[in-house]
């Protein structure tokens, strides 16, 4: 009696982990409006994961482009490339505000190997947007972090001003 239920509940096992891997293979991600942040944020994913880095960096506000290069993003690419592989993203809520708007995510990434080596991580992102040139672009270094290095406008050197000399004075009536 006791080995019937074990064999059933190793099938009822098995069932269940056909039907959530039909269901995780057979859901599509969601299509977000043209011209919305999220579809902002959804391209600019796209964009990485392709690793067409001049697309991702097209995403980027001008203040965060003129301190980020494409080549940059080219650069730190694996690392972020392979976190985002790891993640699943879902977005949860999107907050506009006068000309910005902030998406609100809740990523999960899963890590590590083996059966019991495995281990998921759940949080939640926000990703800054402004309405720039007609286009949501983002306002922030977005997750996953590319470590662009920040452009310093160098401050000019101030010329030093010749101090002026002590005043020789001849004494003629020596």
């Amino acid at each position: 009696m006791a080995r019937a239920w074990l064999i059933g509940g190793f099938g009822g096992i098995a069932g269940l982990l056909v039907i959530a891997t039909v269901v995780a293979l057979t859901r599509s991600e969601p299509e977000f409006d043209p011209g919305t942040p999220e579809r902002a944020v959804q391209e600019f994913f796209a964009a990485i994961e392709e690793e067409d880095f001049v697309l991702a960096h097209s995403y980027y506000s001008e203040e965060i482009a003129a301190g980020c290069a494409p080549e940059s993003l080219a650069a730190s690419s694996s690392w972020s490339s392979r976190q985002l592989a790891e993640s699943r993203v879902v977005f949860e809520d999107t907050i506009y505000l006068d000309g910005a708007a902030v998406v609100v995510t809740r990523i999960t990434r899963l890590s590590g190997d083996g059966l019991f080596g495995a281990s998921e991580s759940v949080y939640q992102e926000r990703f800054s947007l402004v309405d720039e040139e007609g286009g949501w672009k983002l306002s922030a270094e977005p997750w996953p972090r590319f470590g662009c290095p920040r452009l310093v406008t160098p401050v000019p050197a101030e010329t030093p001003t010749p101090a002026p000399s002590p005043s020789t004075s001849t004494d003629s009536g020596r």
